[in-house]
């Protein structure tokens, strides 16, 4: 059997495995500004910021191959991906909407967001403007830091008379439709 003295790797023993870290553009440009200072090392510099050396090496190779003017874009360009809405009267009424959901126990999917945002566009007077696209949900989400979740347990009970009032206007509404024109979907019978 091989001994493996000193070797550490993932699968030995002592071994020092790091979890993947994302550095932002605006991490990475302070990483190589400390780097063209010259006071540190490659090393040095991984374990401060909780990278592997071989990371920063990379690093420094890709930003020394740009221009100064370049390097400046690249952190300029990161501060687009928080920018204000383009409504923000909409954003800000979609978003207390979804609180007032919330607060009822009430769940919220992507889909209802995205109408819920359509009428108050409508009421807004923008429709022709905005249209409420995947990727305007994926900015909303991202703007105000919602997760995803499913409602479980206690967590999930909806208050009595919220589901009261929903029970009777669903009432009022099948009171509107004659029995005999509704069938069973569900069985094919042709």
């Amino acid at each position: 059997m091989m001994a493996f003295a000193g070797k550490r790797g993932p699968g030995r023993p002592n071994s020092d495995v790091q979890k993947r870290m994302r550095l932002s553009l605006k991490e990475k440009a302070a990483i190589f500004e400390e780097f063209q200072k010259g006071q540190t090392t490659h090393a040095v510099l991984g374990a401060k910021h909780g990278v592997a050396r071989t990371t920063i090496t990379a690093l420094v190779k890709d930003l020394s191959a740009l221009s100064e003017d370049e390097r400046a874009k690249l952190t300029k360009n990161e501060a687009k991906a928080s920018s204000a809405p383009r409504f923000p009267h909409l954003d800000q009424a979609v978003f207390r909407a979804l609180l007032d959901a919330r607060a009822n126990n009430l769940p919220v999917s992507g889909p209802m967001l995205q109408d819920l945002a359509m009428e108050f566009a409508e009421a807004l007077g923008v429709a022709d403007q905005f249209k409420a696209s995947t990727g305007w949900l994926l900015n909303f989400r991202e703007r105000h830091g919602l997760k995803h979740y499913r409602l479980s347990g206690d967590s999930a009970a909806v208050d009595r008379n919220v589901t009261k009032a929903a029970q009777d206007e669903l009432q009022e509404l099948i009171g509107q439709f004659d029995p005999n024109g509704m069938y069973a979907a569900g069985r094919r019978n042709w």
